[in-house]
């Protein structure tokens, strides 16, 4: 694959063996979702074939070292208990090459799933060495070889979440959902890490049959720009799709395991700005994203069943976002702050812009009305202020921030 060229070492409780035919310096992800088959000999369709052809051949070329699955696994229903035998005909053997058998995979449920025994899939962790599915919703955590870098995903259900009908008008738990939005929140306020993936089946965004679920637009959208995390992986729709936001939040659609739906209905339903690449408008075939995890940035790329790159793009990383500033640009920054500049203004006075995401456009006019509080906060910490830093925030503002002694860097 010639837009395609990496590799990676994955740490989580246990050590994997990296595959070694690419860069050595990052991990290599597949995402996929919505790979379920059929209820109906032979329990899988030719795509779902080509799919899973496409992601050996993608491991035997550039390297895989685990794979996100983002639910729907067995349609319609999903399984019935752990002895089911749709493991076998819709997973075991059709992701059965010999280059898959040892690569990870770590799923969450999707709303078909959810049809049947949930707990079942989870079970079969134990019956199956690749399968690794502990809980409802958990999170994962690497490092890249060679580096310090790290990397962290928060495996969501989005089902418990939102609700499980076509309409989604509500959680059937409330109580559930509310835990798992607390556990998500407290996940990504504690993170440091210098990327924070969140995966889940229903997409944030989508142009696709379904669209943009409203209970994530509403709730987990706020999360993800507040707490500065690095995409949304999902699925649910059966297409490849990259959004990005005017200030920078991004999400990528990786549905199409079972089939490649040309659908655009809820085109209308995004601004065409973030429409960055779909499946359905460019009319390409779709296959799944493949992420690319540097020490400098994240490459996605949207793979077509037929190898070829339809797609590519770059995410930076959380920490690139934070910069520190010399002791006469501190003062520089006091004296125009005290001046009634603006942060934006000072910024780009003083030639500090907003690092992080390359097609950013309105953090001028996110941040006019955001003047923050660096004077007072200077003459508060006093000599304890060692250090500033300047970066910009989930919602396209600059913030500058003075690291005292008791203060953790951003992106650290």
């Amino acid at each position: 694959m010639k837009c395609l060229n990496v590799v990676f070492v994955l740490l989580l409780k246990t050590v994997w063996n990296p595959v070694q035919t690419g860069h050595p310096a990052a991990l290599h992800l597949a995402v996929l979702a919505d790979w379920g088959g059929l209820p109906l000999p032979p329990y899988f369709t030719p795509h779902q074939k080509d799919v899973a052809q496409l992601l050996d051949e993608l491991n035997q070329s550039d390297g895989v070292d685990f794979i996100l699955s983002l639910g729907d696994h067995f349609y319609w229903s999903g399984v019935e208990n752990v002895e089911d035998h749709r493991f076998k005909h819709t997973f075991e053997d059709v992701f059965s090459q010999p280059s898959l058998l040892d690569i990870p995979w770590f799923l969450i449920g999707g709303n078909h799933d959810h049809k049947g025994n949930i707990s079942a899939q989870m079970a079969y962790s134990k019956m199956s060495p690749r399968w690794n599915y502990p809980g409802l919703y958990y999170d994962l955590h690497f490092t890249v070889p060679l580096t310090n870098v790290s990397l962290s995903i928060l495996m969501i259900d989005t089902v418990v979440l939102c609700g499980n009908g076509e309409e989604q008008t509500g959680p059937q738990s409330p109580e559930a959902a509310e835990r798992q939005w607390t556990w998500i929140s407290t996940k990504m306020a504690a993170s440091r890490r210098d990327y924070l993936l969140v995966a889940g089946h229903f997409p944030v965004w989508s142009i696709g049959n379904h669209g943009p679920t409203s209970c994530l637009v509403n709730r987990l959208r706020p999360l993800l720009k507040k707490y500065n995390v690095t995409a949304y992986l999902s699925g649910h729709d059966h297409d490849l799709q990259f959004i990005r936001e005017d200030d920078g939040s991004s999400y990528v659609v990786s549905g199409s395991g079972v089939v490649s739906d040309p659908s655009t209905k809820h085109r209308d339903s995004i601004p065409p700005s973030w429409q960055l690449y779909s499946s359905p408008v460019n009319h390409s075939v779709g296959g799944l994203a493949y992420v690319q995890v540097t020490e400098q940035h994240m490459m996605v790329s949207f793979l077509q069943t037929d190898q070829t790159c339809a797609y590519r793009t770059e995410i930076q990383r959380r920490s690139a976002k934070t910069k520190e500033l010399s002791k006469d640009t501190r003062n520089q920054m006091v004296n125009l702050h005290q001046a009634g500049k603006t942060e934006c203004a000072i910024g780009k006075q003083l030639d500090l812009t907003p690092w992080g995401h390359n097609d950013h456009k309105n953090g001028e006019q996110n941040s006019q009305k955001h003047t923050g509080d660096l004077v007072k906060d200077l003459q508060r910490a006093g000599t304890k202020v060692t250090k500033v830093y300047l970066h910009m925030d989930g919602r396209g503002n600059y913030e500058f921030q003075p690291i005292t002694d008791e203060t953790v860097q951003f992106g650290s």
